[in-house]
């Protein structure tokens, strides 16, 4: 019985250090590779470019040269910037920006680096980077008033753009409070936070914000919950923040429960009360 009593312990014990050294490992991998599962570039050819689309190209402050395409209103036209979010390239959003412009705005469709046939790897300092520089590029080429608009990953650049650059207002669909906040959730079991090299946290941002702000989500979202959307709106400031739930809606199909109208409703307004 002792004999049989030891073996437990020691398969006990070499079970424990397996699981130590698996839990290491993923650990570890996890780290290594944060960039590349965080913002994982889709592959494939850009779509066929419609009329009244122009691809352009971004340099940013350190020297990377950046993919967009740019739908012109004419005239003093004010001007749309998006960020588009994960898994998609900027192409994704031809149908959004013929949209805008029937509606009388300008449009650039931002690129992140690593995206889209643009240079370079992302990260979220480098995604940062890339939103300021497409802010600039927009500003200086329409000269008119930017209202800044981001989807999923691209509602953490597009709150950074805001507070970094004068922008008119923000539109924000699928948001979140932080990367760190979400991928803690999908990963329990990693000390996510320790992990990180850097984060895309909105949530730290949208606080000082000056200008009107509208915060769309769907009730039926799993990619990002809810509960990550809300908590981005209890830190914004409430007496110039709008929201709205949208029912039966998930991640991917707000524009189907009226997406793209709710933002030009909203700017629409910003424009008309000055």
């Amino acid at each position: 019985m002792q004999g049989a009593g030891m073996r437990l312990v020691t398969v006990a014990q070499s079970a424990a250090v397996c699981l130590l050294a698996w839990y290491v490992g993923t650990v570890g991998y996890l780290a290594y590779n944060q960039d590349r599962m965080l913002f994982p570039a889709p592959a494939g050819r850009v779509s066929a470019i419609p009329d009244g689309i122009e691809p352009v190209v971004l340099t940013t402050a350190d020297g990377i040269r950046t993919r967009a395409y740019f739908s012109d209103a004419g005239g003093q036209a004010p001007a749309i910037l998006f960020f588009h979010g994960n898994g998609v390239n900027a192409d994704h959003g031809f149908q959004r920006a013929a949209q805008y412009r029937t509606a009388g705005y300008s449009v650039l469709l931002a690129e992140y680096r690593g995206y889209g046939g643009s240079a370079g790897k992302p990260s979220a300092k480098a995604l940062k980077a890339d939103g300021l520089a497409a802010h600039d590029w927009l500003a200086a080429r329409t000269g008119a008033p930017v209202f800044v608009a981001g989807h999923s990953l691209g509602t953490g650049i597009a709150v950074h753009v805001a507070a970094k650059r004068p922008v008119r207002a923000v539109f924000l669909e699928a948001p979140y409070s932080s990367i760190a906040d979400v991928a803690q959730a999908r990963f329990p079991f990693v000390p996510v936070r320790l992990l990180l090299a850097n984060s895309i946290a909105p949530v730290d941002e949208i606080g000082d914000l000056t200008m009107p702000i509208m915060i769309i989500h769907g009730v039926e979202d799993e990619t990002i919950p809810i509960r990550f959307g809300r908590a981005l709106f209890d830190a914004a400031p409430r007496d110039r923040t709008i929201a709205r739930e949208i029912r039966r809606a998930g991640h991917n199909d707000l524009a189907a429960f009226g997406g793209y109208e709710m933002a030009l409703e909203f700017f629409d307004g910003v424009r008309g009360g000055g």
